[in-house]
This record gives structure tokens, C-alpha cells and sequence, in this order.
């Protein structure tokens, strides 16, 4: 069964831009830019929820993490936090229910 992510709602423009983007980047941030691309995400050792918001040329990735989960805003009252190492991502569905949060994809 595929699950939805939240790439299936870009239109053909955005996916373009992000591809064009993705391929002008140095090889390190191409590579996690490819394998952990826009998304929500779970951090495996905390269980926090969050976005990516940049990949570091040293193979990390910083990432977004809202204070208290809120799903009508998820970003609402947030941190950042740099450093992260992105093989200690897990990728959740970008269907988000109210009464449940994000669901894990597998």
C-alpha cells in the first residue's frame, strides 16, 4: 500500500523547482536532499515530530520542531535544531488528522 507524503500535493511546477534546486546543491546535501526530501519527520531517539528546514554541507540536517503539537499549525511555537543526523529520521505521512496527529507511513 503507498501512503501519502506531502510531495504528492506539489504540482509539476514545484516538483521542477525542487529537482532544479536539489541538482545545483553540493553532492553532500544532494545526497540527503534525495533520501530524506521535504517532509515530516520523526526523530527516532525522542519521538519528536518536525520538519526539515536546511541540509548542512556535513551531511546534517536542521530541522523544525513545534513546541506542542498543533495540527491546524504545526510549525506554531517552534525550535530549531541543528546537527541532526538524518539516518535518525523517520518519515511520517503528511496526512494529518485533529484528533490523531501524523500517522507513521509504514
Amino acid at each position: 500500500m503507498r501512503i501519502h507524503t506531502i510531495r504528492d500535493d506539489w504540482d509539476e511546477e514545484q516538483l521542477a523547482g525542487w529537482e532544479e534546486w536539489v541538482s545545483n546543491r553540493p553532492e553532500s546535501v544532494q545526497n540527503n536532499a534525495k533520501q530524506y526530501p521535504a517532509g515530516i519527520y520523526r526523530l527516532k531517539t525522542t519521538g519528536k515530530i518536525g520538519t526539515i528546514v536546511s541540509y548542512e554541507e556535513d551531511g546534517t540536517v536542521t530541522m523544525r520542531f513545534p513546541f506542542e503539537w498543533n495540527p491546524q499549525q504545526i510549525l506554531f511555537g517552534s525550535r530549531r535544531v541543528f546537527g541532526i543526523d538524518p539516518q535518525n529520521l523517520e518519515e511520517i505521512a503528511s496526512k494529518i488528522t485533529p484528533d490523531k496527529g501524523p500517522q507513521p507511513i509504514g
